[in-house]
């Protein structure tokens, strides 16, 4: 079997609280910004062009990301297309800080916004209240993947993978894996406000069979070696699906098994009910069903070919952190899971808050773990966990500092970062159209420049520097001059990749 190279990217919808110049916090419905906040709201920082469509402004920085104010006026953030495994951790990383810095502006007299990586807000009763997304974007080589046919056998993995990158959810009805799990109602369909599927069918062709899977039914991930897996795992089971070598299995009651996973809290509770290809049908655990899975992914990477050296290594790692992973489940290890998986992480936090503080209402403290889990303008709390497992991390500070400037190797958002940077070279903070698949230098200029790169790993270079080219003629002669051309009117972005 063939592993080829693929592409990665996460979009983080953030979920956000206002802090009253008395000190008092305000939250905002489902988490959406106010329509009349939306001029103060984000804010243009260092090595970033802003873009505006009305009622949806966005920023656009040098490493190749998005920032951006979503449908429903959420804050949210895309990282830019990565090539590896790893750097999709990187760049999502990076990414919290830079949507921090966008919509951290303080706001006075209105205060000051502070923003929450994570998939469900709680009132003040500890009711759910509010859903934000995590997507994730996979580059296939297989669009039948989101049909039916082909995706049912995607399904035992995907509501399974819970327990892996689940980021733990403290609610008055008690605790959970996943906090979004509660939010998905089918199990395939186009749409991702409402009506939320399992395998979202709404692809986005690049050229030839290669096309852009979107799943909308993961977790936000605080811990890198979670987010890691979270990807890690899906790709090599995209691999197993491309090359017709997937477990032959199909979940029976996917949505209600999937919330049961998520409810019950036990990775050994044989709780999702497969349909196997004789016609008969089990009960399986969800440590089970990902065991199926590894299993076949291990027996194909024994034997496999590879694009490229660096995809070799890192599909193989991934495939050896799932075994250790799965081990410490099956063994209930808390100590070696503590600062790698999210759901072990808060669950055990949450309980040493209690027994330290003995509270009258112990939700109330739950509460208060929930929330500073996923804080990503204040970091205090993020801090404390990369220091007490800081053996558990993935990244250097200074990988993550660096992915918020440039951008991920050898895939098209070298482009995007290129011309950013020339832009912001001539002191221009605003531009009229970068996208993820292309972007337009026309402003007042009778004639339109235009460069498109619908294929994330491919683009001609001389087309490219060709077109810096044309752009820096154009503007050289007005450098540093009142005729540098005005504010563009703003366009309407597509969905990455």
């Amino acid at each position: 079997m063939h592993f080829p190279e693929r592409v990665y990217g996460t979009e983080n919808e953030l979920g956000l609280t206002r802090v009253l110049p008395d000190g008092t916090f305000q939250g905002f419905d489902d988490g959406g910004l106010p329509i009349t906040m939306l001029p103060i709201a984000i804010k243009h920082i260092p090595n970033s062009i802003h873009c505006y469509t009305p009622g949806h402004p966005r920023i656009w920085h040098s490493n190749g990301g998005s920032t951006y104010v979503d449908t429903g006026y959420h804050p949210e953030h895309s990282t830019p297309e990565c090539r590896s495994i790893r750097d999709a951790v990187r760049y999502n990383k990076a990414g919290e800080f830079l949507a921090a810095q966008v919509f951290h502006e303080p706001m006075s007299p209105l205060g000051k916004l502070l923003l929450f990586k994570n998939n469900i807000g709680l009132d003040s009763q500890g009711r759910r209240h509010g859903d934000f997304g995590a997507h994730e974007n996979y580059m296939v080589y297989r669009q039948n993947i989101i049909d039916p046919k082909e995706g049912s056998r995607l399904i035992p993995f995907l509501i399974t993978r819970q327990i892996i990158d689940g980021a733990g959810l403290w609610s008055r009805e008690g605790y959970s894996f996943s906090q979004r799990a509660h939010a998905v109602t089918k199990e395939f369909g186009s749409g991702t406000t409402s009506d939320r599927p399992i395998i979202n069918t709404k692809a986005t062709a690049d050229t030839g069979d290669q096309v852009r899977l979107h799943l909308i039914l993961g977790d936000a991930n605080i811990l890198e070696f979670a987010t890691y897996l979270k990807i890690g795992t899906t790709a090599l089971v995209l691999n197993l699906i491309e090359g017709g070598q997937v477990p032959q299995i199909v979940c029976t009651n996917c949505v209600k098994n999937m919330e049961e996973v998520c409810t019950h809290y036990d990775t050994l509770e044989p709780l999702v009910e497969l349909l196997h290809t004789d016609g008969t049908k089990d009960k399986k655990s969800a440590y089970d069903v990902q065991v199926i899975y590894l299993e076949a992914a291990k027996r194909e990477l024994k034997s496999g070919s590879f694009d490229s050296e660096e995809t070799e290594a890192e599909l193989k790692h991934v495939a050896t952190s799932w075994e250790q992973t799965l081990n410490a489940i099956y063994n209930r290890d808390r100590a070696w899971m503590l600062g790698r998986l999210d759901h072990v992480t808060k669950k055990y936090l949450g309980e040493c808050q209690l027994r330290r503080s003995m509270p009258d209402d112990p939700f109330s403290t739950l509460k208060d773990i929930e929330t500073l889990y996923h804080g990503i303008t204040d970091r205090t709390f993020q801090n404390r966990l990369n220091g007490a497992w800081s053996d558990r991390r993935l990244l250097r500070d200074e990988e993550v500092a660096d992915a918020m400037i440039n951008p991920p190797a050898h895939t098209r958002a070298i482009c995007r970062s290129q011309y950013i940077n020339l832009l912001i070279e001539y002191g221009i903070k605003k531009s009229d159209h970068i996208d993820w698949t292309d972007f337009k230098n026309d402003c007042t200029f009778p004639e339109k420049l235009v460069f498109r790169c619908p294929h994330p790993l491919k683009w001609d270079k001389e087309k490219f520097e060709a077109f810096l080219e044309n752009v820096r003629a154009r503007y050289d002669p007005i450098k540093g001059t009142s005729a540098m051309p005005p504010e563009p009117h703003g366009y309407a972005a597509q969905p990455p990749y």
